[in-house]
Parts: C-alpha cells; structure tokens; sequence
C-alpha cells in the first residue's frame, strides 16, 4: 500500500505498515532467514520456460552437481522400472525417468537442499509436499488454460515456509510434530 498524503505536505503510513515495521524489529522475526532462489533452480526454471525441454540442458545442469546427478540415477535403478542393466550416466536416466518426472525430482532436490533444515519431522512435509505437487499438477493437466509446471510448482512450494520456520524458531518444530498427530483440529488451529 503506498504512503497516504495527510492535508500538509507530510506522510502518513497505514497503521498495518506500522506495525510490521515493529514486528520486523522483534529478534524472533530477525532469527528468520529466507534463502535465496538457487541458482541451480533459476537455471532448471529457464530451461522450462523453453518452447521445447532440452534433454541436453537438463543432462547439463543434472550433471553439475554430483548429489543431484546421483539422486536421478538412484531413481532410474529404483525397483519400479526393474531395469535389466543398472543405469550408470544422467543421460541414461534421463531417458529412463522422462524429462517431466526427472525436472519433477530435479526441482525437489534442488529446494530439499537449498533450504538445508536437516529434521526427521521434515520428512512427512517432503513427501507430503510432493504428493500435493502431483495432484495439483493432475488438476492442471485437466484444465484447459492452466499450465500443469505451474501446478506443479504450486504444490510443491505452498508450504515452503516450514522448513525455515522450524529451522529459525525455537519449539515450532515440536508445534509440528503435535500439530501433525491431532485430530481433533487442523494443523492451523494447533499453530
């Protein structure tokens, strides 16, 4: 909201405005780090924004980081393709997963790794995240105007906040863990 003008030639804010002014002061409030986008995901979502995927691209920007390559080869000689030869090069898995599933796993590595909070509670909130990404892509696909990445990146990033949360602010990660086994209220109503 922009500064109001009063009758005189000063300045006035809105009060919410002043308020979040007092609140960024709070040192609970200064504890919370947002990283920065990676590079690496700027890198992906400029190669999604292509006409066309290039396989040779995301063979690239895979094999530049030893952990991401590794994590799409340990995808492709999963159980589920019950391969005959193990697939040894990011180029192979490339071609075993499809360039939508491995940009999918590529772009959860890349924010799992990026936000650097290691908690076994986190673990539902990965899975869950990327089971929220799957659906509202499906969503996606069945609309006619609406780009599936975009749901995509929806799912996976709606909740992305907890993770710093949890990592910034003391005890929230136990609100978590309660919040995830009540069932007599929403996750909200817990917080």
């Amino acid at each position: 909201m922009r500064p109001r003008h009063s009758r005189g030639s000063a300045v006035t804010t809105h009060p919410i405005d002043q308020d979040i002014q007092k609140v960024r002061l709070l040192p609970a409030v200064r504890a919370i780090v947002i990283p920065p986008c990676p590079e690496s995901l700027l890198r992906l979502q400029a190669i999604l924004a292509a006409p066309e995927l290039d396989a040779g691209a995301i063979d690239q920007l895979a094999s530049s980081d030893v952990a991401m390559a590794a994590a799409l080869i340990r995808q492709a000689n999963s159980p589920l393709y019950a391969l005959a030869q193990p697939v040894q090069t990011v180029g192979m898995a490339l071609t075993v997963l499809g360039l939508r599933p491995a940009v999918e796993l590529l772009s959860a590595f890349i924010t799992r790794h990026a936000l650097q909070v290691r908690s076994p509670l986190l673990e539902h909130f990965w899975e869950s995240s990327q089971r929220r990404a799957i659906a509202c892509e499906h969503i996606g696909r069945q609309l006619y105007s609406f780009d599936p990445g975009l749901g995509y990146s929806l799912g996976r990033f709606c909740h992305v906040g907890m993770p710093v949360l949890v990592k910034a602010v003391r005890g929230y990660a136990s609100t978590v863990t309660e919040a995830v086994a009540r069932q007599d209220r929403t996750f909200t109503q817990t917080e």
